[in-house]
């Protein structure tokens, strides 16, 4: 996912302090559940989720 894409929903649609941003970006990193690519432009889910699943939850998609 591209790191702009991540910014806009999190902090525009969310409403969310860049602090909050920053935390939640940082604990998803360290708990493994994302990572961010070399380059830095995106964040890459580090494991595939079983279809309609989101990424680091037990949440489907259209809950």
């Amino acid at each position: 996912m591209p790191i702009g894409e991540w910014n806009s929903t999190f902090i525009w649609k969310d409403k969310a302090s860049v602090a909050e941003y920053t935390l939640g970006r940082d604990k998803l990193i360290a708990d493994g559940i994302i990572k961010m690519h070399e380059c830095g432009g995106f964040f890459m889910w580090k494991y595939q989720t079983p279809e309609g699943e989101l990424p680091g939850t037990d949440q489907p998609q259209d809950a």
